[in-house]
């Protein structure tokens, strides 16, 4: 089987999964688990690859799974492992596309990630992290790190709002944040400085 054909039948197998999800391997359960990394880790594609349009049907289906409330008691599961993948991903993934289901992922799970979104906030906080240093070291005004910073702040700005997570959590999230905060000491040098006015009131 050549290349293009590999990648169209793993684009339409994600985007049946979309529609079918919660009908198959009901009752294989370590079937639905190997289906659902299959999405997860076709999501790490690289950009501007072959298999970029597998990477990008898989956020699209996996946007449909997280939100689908018969499949929840399935997944729920499945967070730790999830968790650590998705951790794994937000620190390399260039997908703005992405970083919008993580916003919805930790909105329609917020009851059940308590223990674990303080791993999801430091990877986002880290991706932060990591593409403020590049657009320093970089010498042009405006680098693609601009666009992930934006989507790394509407993540934290989700967990923040989330009254599942606040204010019972409010301590341990503003002491990862203050990571962010130092850059208010120099405000012209970033680009969010708007998104930490807006986040500590």
């Amino acid at each position: 089987m050549d290349i293009a054909m590999s990648v169209v039948l793993r684009a339409r197998f994600s985007l049946l999964l979309g529609y079918y999800a919660d009908m198959l391997f009901s009752k294989h359960n370590e079937a639905f688990i190997k289906t659902m990394d299959f999405l997860f880790h076709s999501v790490g594609y690289e950009n501007k690859t072959p298999e970029t349009v597998i990477a990008l049907q898989s956020i699209d289906t996996l946007n449909t799974v997280v939100s689908d409330s018969d499949l929840a008691p399935r997944l729920e599961p499945m967070l730790p492992r999830i968790v650590e993948i998705l951790c794994q991903l937000t620190g390399v993934i260039c997908y703005p596309a992405y970083f919008e289901f993580l916003s919805e992922f930790v909105k329609f799970y917020a009851v059940v990630l308590k223990d674990y979104v303080h791993s999801i906030l430091g990877s986002v906080i880290n991706r932060i992290l990591a593409e403020q240093h590049k657009i320093q070291s970089n010498t042009e005004e405006k680098t693609p790190g601009t666009v992930v910073i934006g989507k790394c702040w509407n993540v934290i700005k989700m967990i923040c709002e989330r009254h599942e997570y606040m204010p019972e959590m409010h301590s341990m999230i503003e002491d990862m944040l203050k990571q962010l905060y130092v850059f208010m000491t120099d405000p012209k040098k970033i680009s969010f400085e708007d998104d930490i006015t807006m986040n500590m009131k």
